[in-house]
């Protein structure tokens, strides 16, 4: 019997649970997949966390707090926005290698979209708020991140087939179709 089976023998009968031969099976493929190390030791620490108190449990649920963890949509499009407004004042407008290398590429598309770098060093703080520039371009770079993986990735918008039946397709094709007449 290999360690990942005997270690889920164990927590079921620390849980007073009847583990049945192919849930074991089971439990056993899913969790092999993962370095042997890991899946122990996140077994000791699930069974040692007082808030766990039932058995069974979805693997993934053993082994949740020794994966890898990836950065959210939103957490990088802060991070990219912080980063262009710090960019300003840090770098200014004469830096403008310097300063795309310390925002990144998803802050540098929205600096292009936004009207590019000098435009932004010359408005920022003038004609431009620096918590709206921000709010602003947190948003842009979270729609360029939702769009890149929706495979829409820097491509002008239209309206798709999908979208003829919406009211927005029945408005514009009305209006065109107005236009023609006059």
């Amino acid at each position: 019997m290999n360690l990942i089976a005997k270690m889920l023998i164990d927590m079921a009968k620390f849980y007073s649970y009847e583990l049945e031969q192919r849930q074991l099976e089971m439990y056993v493929e899913v969790l092999e997949q993962f370095p042997q190390d890991m899946v122990l030791n996140s077994g000791r620490d699930y069974v040692k966390d007082l808030k766990n108190s039932r058995f069974p449990i979805p693997p993934h649920t053993i082994i949740k707090n020794h994966l890898p963890q990836q950065a959210s949509n939103e957490d990088l499009a802060k991070e990219a926005a912080a980063r262009t407004l710090n960019a300003v004042s840090k770098f200014g407008w004469s830096n403008q290698g310097e300063a795309k290398a310390y925002i990144g590429e998803l802050g540098w598309r929205a600096v292009s979209r936004f009207g590019g770098w000098m435009y932004i060093c010359q408005n920022l703080g003038v004609t431009i708020s620096p918590d709206t520039f921000y709010a602003q371009l947190r948003d842009l770079c979270r729609a360029t991140l939702s769009l890149s993986s929706a495979g829409i990735d820097d491509q002008p918008i239209a309206i798709t087939e999908g979208n003829k039946e919406g009211k927005v397709y029945s408005l514009v094709n009305t209006l065109a179709k107005k236009k023609e007449l006059e």
